[in-house]
């Protein structure tokens, strides 16, 4: 995290890390200034991607460099990425299974990179100022955070706008077409569609039809 400021992203510090007496940990951080996003504008989808452009490469010097980013695209992840909830869920979601192990036999399994990847990058764990919400004042929540490739975050945040604002997911769909290599975009297209319908089968099933729809778009 000191890392990510140094270069401008506004992440929490790290205060200090408790090794509880259960074998857990607790992390205390700085408390950041304003409040969750409520509305969503182009201007702050934008300075959403600027502030990942920010971790580009940032994890080339340090020791995570090199380490595999594994995807779960032909197995199963130690506790997401689950492939069997899509096997057992409906015809549909066995189809979009189909389509992502494809992609991980194709192309890979993982995305090896140097950027600073926070792994859940969505809107709900920004927090913007109270009284001008297109400036980010932080971005929360990086416990999953590893080095991979920046298209990973930029492809979970345009699922996020699925539901926030279509529109604008769609724009950052179509500037991730334009600027990203055709491998690294399936593979990190492949991941989030098994991640989030995985995820939403098991806890808000609900809303799967909506993404498995957006899922089948680019794979």
């Amino acid at each position: 995290m000191d890392l990510a400021r140094s270069h401008g992203v506004p992440a929490r510090r790290y205060e200090d890390v408790i090794v509880l007496r259960d074998g857990g940990i607790a992390v205390l951080q700085q408390r950041l200034p304003g409040v969750r996003v409520d509305g969503v504008s182009a201007a702050l989808v934008d300075r959403m991607a600027e502030l990942a452009e920010m971790r580009h490469g940032l994890l080339a010097e340090t020791p995570f460099a090199g380490v595999p980013c594994h995807l779960y695209l032909t197995a199963s992840g130690p506790g997401f990425c689950h492939h069997e909830p899509l096997r057992h869920h409906n015809a549909a979601t066995r189809e979009l299974l189909t389509r992502i192990e494809n992609t991980g036999a194709e192309l890979g399994d993982s995305l090896d990179a140097t950027d600073l990847v926070h792994f859940d990058y969505t809107l709900g764990n920004t927090i913007v100022d109270e009284h001008d919400p297109d400036r980010v004042t932080g971005i929360i929540d990086w416990d999953g955070a590893r080095a991979g490739d920046l298209a990973l975050d930029l492809v979970i945040l345009r699922f996020d706008l699925s539901w926030r604002a279509p529109d604008l997911g769609e724009r950052l769909e179509r500037h991730l077409l334009d600027s990203t290599d055709g491998r690294t975009f399936r593979i990190a297209w492949a991941h989030a569609s098994l991640r989030l319908v995985d995820w939403t089968i098991r806890h808000q099933p609900a809303a799967v039809d909506h993404l498995v729809a957006l899922a089948r778009r680019q794979l």
